[in-house]
């Protein structure tokens, strides 16, 4: 299935999986820069360096997304959970933001590292997926260089972890 979208006089065509991988990018980009944004509000100094990276790099990525789509004359949509199983995931996620919008120091720290390490992991997972069905090459390429950095925030939310549970005083 394909999409097309028409501008003055320029026809492009995507197909709906390429689009709906990079709808999914931009929403998992405006997440995880609201998501840093309270870790900047909410965490200790040890957090913030990361979640500064979190805001750099997910904007930087969400500002390439959306050139790939203006070069491609396609308008991103709102991503649509396309399973019963990523509508839920998507709650949750609703639902541990609040829960960490609640949450100050070392307790929000460990709750926000713990969920980054989750859902990075989750996101580099849909991103092989992506990458491997995508047709567009552009959306392809863009796809392929999006995945390692998403892996690196995964391993940096688990190096910080486990750093700070080895700082944790022994009962």
């Amino acid at each position: 299935k394909t999409t097309k979208t028409k501008t003055k006089d320029t026809k492009t065509a995507m197909a709906d999986a390429d689009l709906k991988a990079l709808a999914e990018v931009h929403h998992v980009n405006q997440m995880e820069i609201g998501a840093a944004k309270l870790a900047l509000k909410q965490g200790t100094a040890k957090i913030k360096d990361y979640a500064n990276s979190l805001v750099t790099d997910h904007t930087s990525n969400d500002k390439d997304l959306m050139a790939l789509a203006k070069k491609k004359t396609v308008t991103v949509p709102a991503h649509v959970p396309q399973t019963d199983a990523e509508t839920a995931k998507m709650k949750d996620m609703t639902d541990t933001m609040a829960k960490l919008a609640k949450l100050k120091g070392a307790d929000f720290d460990t709750a926000y590292l713990a969920t980054m390490a989750t859902a990075h992991d989750d996101v580099a997972a849909k991103l092989a997926v992506h990458i491997t069905a995508a047709s567009d090459a552009d959306v392809k390429t863009f796809l392929t260089m999006t995945k390692p950095v998403i892996e690196l925030h995964a391993k940096r939310a688990k190096d910080l972890l486990a750093a700070a549970a080895t700082q944790l005083p022994k009962t």
